[in-house]
């Protein structure tokens, strides 16, 4: 690598030499959206909607819970815990 080859950025003032305010438009677009990409890497889920954002996922996240349920006998599907609880335990005499 030459020592002296052509830099178009100058690290002192923060500035290209050549088109400044055009290249600077141009990272500060590619800057939003890598980070965009990366919030969305670990952030998948709206709260607000209550959904995942991507959309195969939450299909995939429907059948598994689906699937989830399938082998409970049909007497306890409706039951809740604390209702039985509350109702058998807590009764008093």
């Amino acid at each position: 690598m030459k020592a002296n080859y052509y830099r178009d950025f100058n690290i002192l003032n923060n500035t290209y030499k050549e088109f400044n305010k055009e290249k600077q438009e141009v990272d500060k677009l590619c800057f939003s959206i890598n980070a965009a990409k990366d919030y969305f890497k670990t952030r998948g889920y709206d709260l607000i909607q209550g959904k995942h954002l991507n959309d195969a996922k939450e299909e995939d996240i429907k059948y598994k819970q689906s699937q989830k349920y399938k082998n409970i006998p049909e007497g306890v599907k409706g039951y809740n815990i604390n209702s039985i609880y509350n109702n058998s335990f807590c009764k008093s005499s």
